[in-house]
């Protein structure tokens, strides 16, 4: 586990803990699977928790600001790691801004809609439609490729999944840095 692959949000899935117990109590037969984790949260080791599942499943919690130097935005929520070939999930209980109008919506009506493939069309995010993370160059952390010295983002999705905002926001202050002239 490197802090690249934490930082980049096509590698992380967004969700509560609700949502992830939801998902992966049945399926790794760890019956408390809530209670580990907000036990885990009040009091968290510095190398993480292996959580053990009755279904021969194992999978880690923890918390990168115990790991990584390098601080980042969602270093203090309880993060999931199921293994070296899957996503992470980082579980954000406490951000303001989930489930509230003013970090989402979605221009269905817009000309160019979707302007991106591969997000359900009803959790498409059209907040950030140009990009803010744009003036971070190559440490946006979205997919991108450049064709000479012309960045081309239209194979990234993080702007508009809805899970990403707090992810953005928690950005502004270097997309300020950045933007600042010479």
């Amino acid at each position: 586990m490197n802090i690249s692959q934490l930082t980049n949000p096509e590698n992380v899935i967004f969700m509560t803990t609700k949502e992830f117990v939801a998902r992966f109590a049945d399926k790794t037969g760890i019956s408390d699977l809530e209670q580990e984790i907000e036990t885990f949260r009040l009091k968290p080791g510095k190398e993480g928790k292996l959580l053990i599942g009755e279904k021969r499943t194992t999978f880690k919690i923890f918390m990168p600001k115990f790991l990584f130097k390098k601080r980042f935005p969602q270093d203090d929520c309880v993060w999931v790691s199921l293994g070296d070939s899957y996503p992470y999930y980082c579980l954000q209980d406490m951000e303001p801004w989930m489930d509230k109008r003013y970090s989402f919506f979605t221009n269905c009506r817009c000309e160019y809609f979707p302007c991106h493939k591969g997000i359900d069309e009803e959790a498409f995010n059209c907040l950030f439609c140009y990009c803010p993370l744009y003036p971070l160059k190559d440490q946006c952390g979205g997919k991108f490729r450049y064709i000479g010295s012309i960045k081309d983002c239209s194979g990234c999705t993080v702007p508009h999944r809805k899970q990403n905002y707090g992810y953005i926001i928690g950005r502004f202050a270097e997309i300020a840095e950045a933007s600042k002239p010479d």
